[in-house]
């Protein structure tokens, strides 16, 4: 349940005023743990488009000695995740104090951390992701309600149809322990669908936004015998 706390307030702003050069583990965990509960305010335009194109609920520093209607990333962290945006603090012309993606959000709904899924981490290991999976042996299937929710599966359904122009979204899910992290997303996004590699690499990388921190996405060729395990999202 939302706090709306003014001291943590007071905890948020003052750790935004360290340099980012000086930000380390220590800090994050900290800013972290005060902004979840910490009160904001909100401008009557409470949605924005950033400069990557994706929707942001905004939240602003409140107001001194002025009564205002308070926000909170715990407050409003279902409305935005069951409509598929971000959040971002103090939005400027050029920046902003802290912007959260929808997969951070998905990352706080589902497993309570900013980070992502415990079980996708693997610190000592090289991140692969975006890679053809070489000729190997692999487990698929479609990805649980747990792994992927139905407000995560609504969020990417949207973005491949109505941006991508994947006419009828499909997805699933690849195990395989040699590689990092050991589970995947597949999506019936085809680089054969794209004027060059770059573009299709692009697409990817706007993908991720919508997945938690340390999620695996892959690219597979529409030629792949592994399409043959796609499934409606």
């Amino acid at each position: 349940m939302a706090k709306f706390d003014l001291q943590k307030t007071a905890v948020v702003l003052e750790l935004l005023e360290v340099p980012s050069e000086e930000r380390g583990d220590a800090w994050r965990a900290r800013f972290y743990e005060a902004v979840v509960d910490a009160s904001f305010a909100s401008p009557a335009d409470q949605v924005i488009r950033g400069p990557d194109g994706f929707p942001y609920f905004v939240l602003q520093t409140p107001p001194s000695a002025t009564e205002f209607s308070p926000f909170c990333v715990s407050h409003v962290l279902e409305h935005c995740t069951d409509h598929g945006i971000g959040m971002v603090l103090n939005p400027g012309p050029q920046s902003a104090d802290w912007v959260f993606s929808f997969g951070a959000l998905w990352s706080l709904r589902a497993y309570g951390r900013f980070e992502g899924d415990p079980q996708d981490e693997q610190p000592d290991s090289p991140r692969r992701d975006e890679v053809v999976p070489e000729d190997r042996s692999v487990v698929v299937g479609s990805p649980s309600e747990e792994y992927l929710p139905g407000f995560a599966r609504a969020a990417l359904k949207g973005f491949l149809s109505q941006a991508v122009g994947v006419k009828e979204p499909q997805g699933f899910l690849l195990l395989d322990p040699s590689m990092r992290p050991s589970r995947s997303l597949i999506f019936n996004v085809f680089p054969e669908d794209f004027p060059s590699e770059a573009d299709f690499r692009h697409v990817l990388q706007l993908i991720h936004w919508f997945l938690p921190p340390g999620r695996g996405l892959i690219g597979l060729s529409r030629e792949a015998e592994l399409t043959k395990a796609l499934r409606p999202l």
